[in-house]
């Protein structure tokens, strides 16, 4: 009996598997991160997809696994404007390959000063 049930909690530990995301960075607006993906190695981890507005022409997009930087965005988005540079951040964890986003079209512009 002790054995049947070792071998039913094995199994059904081996057979949940990890969080998968897409993996990549995009440099020009219009572009995408592309389809590679990563097999995240913590249970902790979360998927982010990072994008920063820096020109006209240029926005920067970033996507991977990780924990610490979604520690205080857990399943959300965050905007945020870094010496006048708007930048979102959004992280999750709901499915795999949650952090897919959009093309990198970026924000509304900036006001002229």
């Amino acid at each position: 009996m002790f054995i049947t049930q070792f071998c039913l909690l094995f199994v059904l530990l081996s057979s949940t598997s990890s969080l998968r995301c897409y993996k990549g960075y995009a440099l020009l607006k219009g572009s995408s991160i592309g389809n590679t993906t990563k097999e995240c190695g913590k249970e902790t981890d979360f998927c982010y997809n990072a994008t920063a507005d820096v020109a006209s022409f240029s926005t920067i997009q970033k996507a991977g696994c990780n924990t610490v930087l979604c520690q205080y965005s857990m399943n959300e988005c965050v905007e945020k404007n870094i010496t006048g540079i708007p930048m979102k951040f959004c992280c999750c964890n709901t499915e795999d390959y949650c952090n897919k986003g959009e093309q990198t079209v970026g924000f509304p512009p900036r006001a002229q000063k």
